[in-house]
């Protein structure tokens, strides 16, 4: 019974982590493109612009990224980015 409730949930924290992947991965798709068409650059070249500010600015990437999304006009105002302790 016990070996159960751990399957389950140790299936209920993989279903969240995939979520949260998920939504981490539309965000930072949506920035590419922002970048794609601001640097007219290739999805790659896009990608590596944007790891490489992550780096510089010591945040992480999926944040770095919302940040960028929610700047465009129509979206809710961005939080503060800081840096990752």
């Amino acid at each position: 019974m016990v070996a159960l409730a751990q399957r389950l949930f140790d299936a209920q924290l993989l279903a969240r982590d995939l979520q949260a992947a998920m939504q981490s991965r539309t965000v930072i798709d949506q920035a590419v493109g922002m970048v794609m068409s601001s640097r007219n650059c290739s999805s790659d070249q896009a990608m590596r612009w944007l790891r490489t500010l992550s780096q510089h600015r010591n945040v992480k990437l999926r944040d770095l990224c919302a940040h960028l999304v929610g700047r465009l006009p129509g979206t809710p105002a961005p939080k503060r980015l800081c840096p990752r302790p």
